[in-house]
């Protein structure tokens, strides 16, 4: 779990540094879902054992998946609500003249609803993991201290 939770909070330290260096926030969630799915790979190639993948390392990916969405849309609630107006882009063309900035910072979150559900999701599947992770290191476990018979 330790694994999904460290890539969880690459992807969204990349989502965040992407966005500070070159701003605005991304209008459409693209680039929050290809970090997602890139830090969720890393979880998996990191948690592999006996290079086979297990329901340990699937966790691990799905942790990751869940961290960095979950991570990236309250980033963006703050930012959107908080940030400065750099970090706003123009969603809203037709508002009225001096209300882009504020119409943009109540629109930009819409797009990221998405990724709210998304991680949603992948946290409930990882629920689901948790006791097949947890079954499948027992039975490991269990395996390697067996006694022989006599």
């Amino acid at each position: 779990m330790l694994v999904g939770a460290v890539g969880g909070v690459a992807g969204t330290v990349l989502w965040l540094a992407v966005v500070l260096v070159a701003p605005p926030i991304p209008a459409s969630p693209g680039l929050a879902l290809a970090l997602a799915a890139v830090a969720a790979a890393g979880a998996v190639l990191a948690g592999l054992d006996r290079a086979e993948i297990d329901a340990a390392g699937l966790l691990a990916g799905v942790i990751a998946i869940a961290g960095t969405l979950l991570s990236i849309f309250v980033a963006v609630l703050v930012l959107a609500h908080w940030g400065p107006d750099s970090l706003i882009p123009d969603v809203t063309p037709q508002a009225l003249p001096g209300q882009h900035v504020s119409e943009s910072r109540i629109e930009i979150v819409d797009p990221y609803v998405l990724v709210l559900a998304l991680g949603v999701l992948a946290a409930l599947a990882g629920g689901l993991l948790v006791p097949a992770a947890r079954g499948a290191r027992r039975v490991t476990g269990a395996a390697v201290s067996r006694r022989p018979s006599r």
